[in-house]
């Protein structure tokens, strides 16, 4: 009986740690661009054919388009933790007319490129990107660079769902309730077991 409680208790205990540690909290404002603007970002460089619009969501009601001619962008400085692990992840697209390309895209976290391109076609429908860059310092920044040298409105880049979460999370504070319940449910059944057992006279 003692054997099965503690296994109970313990199972519960390691879900209730489990379920801590998999929250994870958004850190980015308007990555999916559903406020219809840039809002929570910092646009840089070149501007043209940048904006926020239906036709350019890769889900929900808005996305972000990027067609400058000149190298330009957007970024968001976020508070970070040096030498913690977080986890980048946004879908892009690229749309492309029948002439040769010409554009470039980056994106860099910290002031390290992750990912880039160049010269890219059509690359549609949706590409997700998935990276797990680490802070150095207590502000990292988040960039995306495009250029896209458009011969036709068709060309752009299409960028949505951006989302930056921390890859290891404490449990919050109603986890460690339970956690401590568990806790003690275990000792509870280990001191009920000991009191059940008659006790033997020399």
């Amino acid at each position: 009986m003692l054997r099965l409680i503690l296994r109970g208790a313990s199972a519960l205990v390691a879900t209730l740690a489990l379920a801590g540690t998999a929250s994870a909290t958004e850190m980015l404002t308007n990555g999916g661009f559903e406020s219809g603007n840039f809002t929570g970002w910092t646009q840089f460089g070149a501007v043209g054919q940048t904006n926020i619009n239906a036709a350019d969501a890769l889900t929900g009601s808005f996305g972000a388009r990027f067609s400058p001619n000149a190298i330009g962008g957007i970024f968001q400085d976020i508070t970070t933790v040096a030498g913690q692990a977080y986890r980048l992840t946004f879908d892009l697209r690229h749309l492309a007319n029948l002439r040769a390309p010409n554009n470039s895209f980056s994106v860099s976290f910290d002031g390290v490129v992750l990912g880039s391109s160049l010269n890219v076609g059509t690359t549609g429908p949706t590409t997700t990107f998935d990276y797990s860059p680490i802070a150095t310092g207590l502000i990292s920044q988040l960039r995306f660079s495009f250029k896209d040298a458009r011969d036709a409105p068709a060309n752009r880049f299409s960028l949505d769902d951006v989302s930056l979460t921390s890859i290891t999370s404490l449990p919050e504070p109603q986890s460690w309730f339970m956690l401590t319940i568990g806790f003690g449910l275990i000792g509870f059944a280990v001191r009920r077991s000991r009191s059940s057992f008659p006790s033997v006279s020399a």
